[in-house]
């Protein structure tokens, strides 16, 4: 694990998952929360889960447009095969 980087036990985050990707992209999941105007705790939610409820897909495409963020809709979507979900939790 890189130096400065910690991992919790209790709540593992797949950083391949849809999520953590797009928080990425918006510079880290404050800057994310901030733009969508939500708290940290709902969005780390998301990190935890590795998944973005459909109900939240319009507001993420929005903040994205408004914040000149690229991502697309089928990005909001995990298309990888469920073998590859959520590995970090099986370490």
């Amino acid at each position: 694990m890189p130096k400065g980087q910690r991992r919790n036990p209790k709540h593992p985050i797949d950083r391949g998952a849809p999520p953590s990707i797009i928080a990425e992209r918006f510079g880290g999941l404050v800057k994310f929360a901030g733009a969508l105007e939500r708290s940290p705790s709902t969005v780390h939610r998301w990190l935890v889960r590795g998944t973005f409820h459909g109900d939240d897909h319009a507001a993420i495409l929005a903040a994205a447009e408004r914040h000149k963020v690229k991502v697309k809709p089928a990005e909001l979507v995990d298309t990888r095969p469920a073998d590859e979900r959520g590995a970090v939790a099986a370490q």
